[in-house]
């Protein structure tokens, strides 16, 4: 039976060494999503900057009628809801949103009310739980980010189309 003690006893803390790591990665995963988006930001505003006088709502709408200006004022629209919709997501990357962290107050309760391989068991759940959180939450931001690459992409091609109509 001390066999079996001793090599949970040293088996739990790789557990533990595993499951930290996992957490900093994840962590990581959140600050990179955050600069990422960060940076398309401050390449939407510079390329709004640069577009506002090109792509006027009220230039749009004062177009005389015909085919090739309805096309011209969709796209344009088109173009501003586009911008509008990448900066959206961009921002819910960025916002700050509860995660699960390791209440430490607890942690030093936890190993005097326990034994050490309970306490480390405990701890190792814990961190199982924050894991699975933060990696929902980075899922969701890689969705995010991946939709707002696809629409920019999308409203890359309409100024271009826009600015050779």
């Amino acid at each position: 039976m001390k066999d079996n003690n001793t090599e949970i006893k040293n088996t739990i803390p790789e557990f533990l060494k595993i499951l930290t790591n996992e957490y900093k990665f994840e962590r990581d995963k959140k600050r990179s999503f955050e600069n990422r988006a960060s940076i398309l930001i401050t390449f939407l505003g510079g390329m709004f900057v640069l577009l506002k006088e090109e792509i006027r709502i009220n230039y749009i709408f004062s177009l005389p009628v015909n085919f090739s200006n309805f096309i011209k004022v969709r796209i344009g629209i088109s173009i501003h809801i586009f911008f509008i919709l990448v900066m959206f997501m961009a921002i819910k990357i960025i916002r700050t949103k509860g995660h699960k962290n390791l209440d430490t107050e607890k942690l030093g309760q936890l190993i005097n009310d326990n034994s050490y391989i309970e306490s480390l068991s405990k701890v190792i759940s814990s961190y199982q739980t924050i894991i699975t959180d933060h990696r929902e939450l980075n899922e969701g931001r890689a969705e995010n980010f991946k939709n707002a690459i696809n629409i920019l992409f999308i409203t890359f091609i309409f100024i271009i189309i826009y600015i050779n109509i």
